[in-house]
């Protein structure tokens, strides 16, 4: 799924290791900057503005840590 992101070639990044792979770029198309996330393996992606961004850069590892293994109501407690 090709899409036009008005993002120069220097604003694209590739980044990946064994689990994931994804494309980080500057998305220029909406009123202020944005970064973009996308998920190479299904193609999702997620735009941040600089609050957002913030925000991340003040939150602990166990926050984040939650969408890596999200809670399952059917497993056992």
């Amino acid at each position: 799924m090709a899409s036009d992101t008005g993002a120069k070639p220097a604003d694209t990044w590739l980044i990946g290791n064994e689990f994931a792979a994804v494309r980080v770029s500057v998305d220029h198309q909406g009123h202020d900057p944005r970064l973009k996330i996308e998920d190479v393996e299904h193609g999702t992606s997620i735009l941040l503005d600089p609050l957002i961004l913030a925000s991340l850069a003040r939150g602990w590892l166990d926050d984040l840590s939650a969408h890596l293994f999200p809670f399952n109501p059917e497993d056992p407690q």
